[in-house]
């Protein structure tokens, strides 16, 4: 077995709202030290011949030390989206009850991402592979959203089984890469990437712990992301709370402190 170091949850130029190429984003990542990255486009502005094009650019830049895994996040009504890696061919937007096991029909993997995004998710968690417990555009990058952590462990203990995973939701180089996944595999290809995925054999890290698929934290870990995520939300609140000037200068004398906390691991 190695470890394959990814990231999932991406979009590049091929979204309407990402900045980097296929080309570029695969060179930055391989340049970091990365072996695979799982695209998930948006669907609107998209079609059958883009995603192909998609398909054919991810096959075009993967190699032997790395792969790009092409794939698509779908609206699927109620605010859900769900995030589809590995799609093979191109698919319509559908409601989740059906485009869940449309996702695994077209051997892709599916993921539920930020449910917990406004307006709050408040009914049964949805029949996905796995669930986004941190989103890095939403959450940030040094914590979890424990809330979603805690529901998803209920949700286990009902005898559901689906993973816990983290996703960057890249868009920009203002992001950071401190939110990966890493697989256990047998070798670097997309197929073994997508079975260690199914099968539960990946880890999700960012600087201040990893969490397994079960959602399971170490306690000193754990004690960490509590301390960081109630200063996220203590902060969040805080700039909401201050005219424009004020939060602009807080912004700015924080900016600092905040990389040196991203890049701490």
């Amino acid at each position: 077995m190695q470890i394959a170091k990814g990231i999932v949850h991406t979009h590049t130029t091929f979204s309407y709202d990402g900045k980097l190429s296929v080309a570029e984003f695969c060179e930055l990542l391989k340049n970091e030290g990365f072996h695979f990255v799982g695209l998930t486009e948006h669907t609107l502005g998209l079609g059958p011949e883009k995603y192909a094009e998609l398909v054919r650019e991810c096959r075009e830049h993967s190699d032997s030390k790395f792969i790009a895994i092409p794939g698509l996040e779908f609206r699927c009504g109620d605010g859900n989206e769900i995030a589809g890696i590995g799609v093979q061919h191109w698919l319509e937007d559908k409601p989740a009850e059906e485009m869940i096991p449309a996702i695994r029909e077209a051997g892709g993997f599916s993921i539920w991402v930020h449910p917990f995004k406004r307006p709050r998710w408040s009914g049964p968690f949805l029949d996905c592979d796995a669930i986004e417990i941190l989103n890095g555009k939403l959450d940030g990058v040094l914590a979890p959203n424990l809330g979603l952590l805690q529901a998803y462990k209920r949700e286990r203990a009902r005898g559901k089984i689906f993973g816990a995973i983290f996703g960057l939701d890249f868009h920009n180089l203002r992001q950071l890469r401190s939110v990966w996944v890493e697989c256990q595999v047998e070798e670097l290809t997309t197929e073994e990437i997508l079975k260690a995925l199914r099968e539960g054999r990946y880890v999700s890290r960012i600087a201040y712990g990893a969490m397994t698929c079960e959602g399971k934290i170490k306690t000193f870990d754990y004690l960490k992301m509590i301390s960081l995520r109630t200063a996220f939300l203590t902060w969040r609140t805080v700039l909401q709370s201050v005219p424009g000037s004020a939060k602009s200068i807080l912004v700015a004398t924080s900016r600092p402190l905040v990389r040196m906390l991203k890049r701490r691991g």
